[in-house]
């Protein structure tokens, strides 16, 4: 979780430092087309999915990041430690020139520090003595080169505790692919965000409205649900990939207050979570589950799409279902405002 984030926020790093950056991969374009020709740019951030990593066997980048391990695809991979061998693939071809940038506060993660040939930086919310990056008086710090810097979160964008990961990863990567201390702290400033990731969507009679299609696992959803202090109206649901959904029951008692469900996965996830939070089923419905979601809602609550599974079902994939519920919450607005 966080890839893509991370993968802007060092490009807007390397911008800002005068190093002409290309994101690629996993987003467009592919690092196929970049290869062999002249683009007019100095450095490729490259986002890598597992399914990617399946394959690899050559590919050495100059600094790679792994940000955190959590159940997702193992429909595909089919176990947890089949899912972390891959994701550890990215380090195969490092030595010690190579820089690796790692989660110390995840700990399958973190178990890969002294286990890959490359250069760790490694990163955590709270201080501690074995991290190159931290939190502290309401500022990242990263150490780099014999060098500590600081960063003010006060103009960070970006909702949630887990944003901190992602801007103490992209700090750390950038530092290590060459961007100025200033750069990082100008990229930090300026990145407002991805569309599909916690987005705020309108307000209607004091009811907010954010869209987190991008959580299509469990992790996600409960880093979204973290982010937030006022009681929350939650709208998952979609195409589960054998997900446990029970890890959601303790922040659904604490948090929220009316769980919409649509998609394949609605009456599995009423089953397992229907006695911790009031349920309402949609169908195969974002209109339905909006209208739902509203008339759940209270004044001073907000309405969360947070889905915990794909797309597949109804979209072509998460954009869509994120576009589909916006279109839904404008007309609550047009609605409501007249």
């Amino acid at each position: 979780n966080g890839k893509t984030t991370t993968v802007h926020l060092v490009r807007e790093m390397l911008n800002a430092s005068g190093i002409r950056a290309q994101i690629g991969g996993n987003v467009s374009p592919p690092l196929s087309s970049l290869v062999g020709k002249e683009h007019g740019f100095d450095r490729v951030v490259a986002e890598v999915s597992s399914f990617q990593l399946e394959t690899t066997d050559t590919f050495r980048p100059d600094v790679a990041c792994l940000l955190n391990i959590a159940d997702d695809h193992l429909d595909r991979h089919g176990s947890l430690e089949r899912y972390a061998a891959l994701k550890k693939r990215i380090f195969l071809r490092h030595t010690r020139e190579d820089f690796a940038v790692l989660n110390l506060g995840c700990p399958i993660t973190a178990a890969m520090a002294g286990q890959i040939g490359a250069t760790v930086l490694g990163f955590s919310r709270e201080e501690r003595p074995d991290a190159a990056g931290f939190v502290a008086a309401q500022s990242l710090v990263l150490r780099f080169a014999g060098r500590e810097h600081r960063c003010s979160l006060a103009e960070y964008a970006l909702k949630g505790a887990h944003n901190l990961d992602n801007a103490l990863a992209a700090g750390l990567s950038a530092l290590a692919a060459g961007a100025s201390p200033g750069g990082v702290r100008e990229g930090l400033a300026r990145f407002q965000g991805l569309p599909h990731r916690i987005e705020f969507a309108g307000e209607a009679a004091a009811v907010a409205f954010y869209d987190d299609s991008k959580a299509t696992n469990v992790p996600a959803v409960l880093s979204a649900l973290g982010s937030f202090e006022v009681p929350v109206v939650l709208i998952a649901g979609g195409r589960a990939k054998d997900a446990d959904f029970s890890p959601l029951r303790e922040p659904l008692r604490e948090k929220v207050r009316h769980l919409v469900l649509l998609g394949d996965a609605a009456h599995a996830m009423a089953g397992d979570l229907g006695d911790v939070a009031p349920v309402s089923l949609a169908g195969y419905s974002m209109e339905d589950a909006v209208n739902r979601a509203f008339e759940a809602a209270r004044p001073g609550d907000a309405v969360l799409l947070s889905p915990a599974c794909a797309s597949f079902d109804m979209y072509a994939n998460y954009s869509e279902r994120g576009r589909d519920f916006k279109a839904a919450v404008q007309r609550i607005i047009q609605a409501v405002t007249g």
